[in-house]
C-alpha cells in the first residue's frame, strides 16, 4: 500500500510538471507540416534542429556589411533584443538567421536576446505579443535600457544590420 501510494504521488507530480510545460511552450504542426513552436526558442535549437533546416542555409548565404558591424561592435552592449518570429513563416525563415548572422560577426552578448515563437494567429505565450504590439513576424526589437529604440518589421528598410546603426544614431542624437 506504501509504495502504491508513492506511485500515484510520483505520477500526480509528473502529470503536473507535463501540463506546466505545455503551458510554457507549445509544439504543433501546420498543414504544410511546418514546426511551429509557440514559447521561447534558442538559437541553438534553431541551428539543431533537423525541422529548421533552412536556419543553417540562409545563416551562411547572409553576408553583413562589416561598416555596420564595427559601429554595432562599439555602440550596441547594453542593448536588448526581443524576437517575435514564426518557424513557419518565410520571412522569418530569411530573416532570423542573417539576423543571428548580424549579432555574431557583432560579438552581441546572446543573453541579451529573447526570441517568441508565435502561431498562425501571432499569437505568442502569455500576453508578450500584444505587450509589444506585435502584427506583422518577424519582428526585431531593440531596446535600450528598457526603452525601445527601434523596431525591424518583416524585413529591413536597408540591411538588418544597417536599420539597427540608424537606430543607434537616431537615439543618441536625441539624448542631446
Amino acid at each position: 500500500m506504501k509504495y502504491f501510494t508513492l506511485i500515484i504521488l510520483l505520477g500526480g507530480v509528473l502529470a503536473c510538471s507535463f501540463i506546466a510545460m505545455n503551458k510554457d511552450r507549445i509544439i504543433t504542426y501546420d498543414q504544410k507540416n511546418n514546426k511551429v513552436i509557440k514559447g521561447l526558442i534558442s538559437f541553438e535549437e534553431l541551428q539543431r534542429d533537423s525541422a529548421f533546416a533552412w536556419f543553417p542555409k540562409e545563416y551562411s548565404l547572409y553576408h553583413p556589411k562589416g561598416l555596420s558591424i564595427s559601429q554595432l561592435k562599439a555602440s550596441a552592449r547594453e542593448d536588448q533584443i526581443v524576437i517575435f518570429a514564426g518557424t513557419w513563416c518565410g520571412d522569418t525563415k530569411e530573416q532570423l538567421p542573417r539576423f543571428y548572422h548580424v549579432l555574431q560577426d557583432a560579438n552581441f552578448p546572446m543573453h541579451h536576446v529573447i526570441i517568441h515563437g508565435v502561431d498562425h494567429k501571432k499569437h505568442a505565450i502569455g500576453r508578450e505579443d500584444k505587450k509589444y504590439k506585435i502584427e506583422r513576424i518577424p519582428t526585431f526589437i531593440i531596446l535600450r535600457n528598457g526603452k525601445e529604440i527601434g523596431r525591424i518589421v518583416e524585413s529591413p528598410v536597408k540591411s538588418l544590420e544597417e536599420d539597427w546603426v540608424d537606430f543607434d544614431e537616431k537615439f543618441e542624437r536625441n539624448q542631446y
